[in-house]
């Protein structure tokens, strides 16, 4: 079983090459463009933001293009330096760049947050739930958090599975430890009081998988699911359930 640390250091000798897909992958282009309307929706200017698991810092580069105050904190000291090396050429200087993993607890004063996001992180963690309760900490009454993770319900992510248990390719599955289905991560993130606002899928995987599975819907075609959650206080939650 492939540990926090292997993960980390896997996605550090990566860190280029993931980079630079999101100027070439058709996947990468979706990617960021999903999580760019969900910033610029929910993002407003004078926010604070937690990047949480920034990899080469799209998100975190244009959530402060939006005028908001952004701390972005990665595993991978390779990562780190990509973004940094990339903000000493755009200027950028309300981002704060932490090195470091989650749960982060109070190894580092972050304060509290109007918005956060985890692209991609949760199915690398020991326990989601732990993460989920970390970021939670962090986050103000009523904010946001946009979560990303692989979605289970996919075909292409099964047929993926098969593969890797024959060939141990694509490799980030040995490090990939968990899976949702959208109904599995409404259910857990209720659990912590917070209510789905918006769902989104994205990403077809390799060509043709897009378009051979594309008529069998979203929720089975594409491979990742990511959903904008509200953070609710324990009487809000009470009285949602009770509707």
């Amino acid at each position: 079983m492939s540990t926090v640390n292997q993960a980390t250091d896997f996605h550090s000798k990566i860190a280029q090459s993931f980079a630079g897909k999101y100027e070439v992958s058709k996947d990468f282009q979706q990617r960021f463009a999903v999580w760019r309307e969900l910033l610029d929706q929910y993002g407003v200017a004078g926010q604070r933001v937690l990047d949480a698991g920034c990899g080469p810092g799209h998100l975190a580069f244009h959530a402060a293009s939006l005028g908001c105050e952004v701390v972005a904190v990665d595993g991978s000291d390779q990562m780190i330096d990509h973004c940094r090396d990339q903000q000493s050429k755009n200027g950028a200087t309300n981002i704060t760049w932490i090195h470091d993993h989650f749960p982060i607890g109070d190894r580092h004063d972050l304060g509290q947050f109007d918005v956060v996001c985890s692209s991609s992180v949760i199915e690398y963690v020991d326990c989601p739930v732990d993460y989920l309760k970390d970021l939670d900490s962090k986050l103000n009454p009523h904010g946001h958090l946009f979560l990303s993770v692989p979605n289970a319900a996919s075909f292409y992510k099964k047929f993926e599975s098969v593969i890797y248990r024959l060939t141990g390719k694509p490799e980030y599955l040995t490090h990939s430890k968990h899976s949702f289905t959208e109904r599995q991560l409404v259910e857990t993130l209720s659990q912590l009081n917070y209510v789905a606002k918006e769902v989104r899928f994205y990403g077809s995987g390799r060509w043709p998988a897009g378009t051979v599975l594309s008529p069998f819907g979203e929720k089975r075609s594409k491979n990742i699911l990511v959903v904008a959650f509200e953070k609710q206080t324990g009487c809000e939650a009470d009285l949602t359930e009770s509707r």
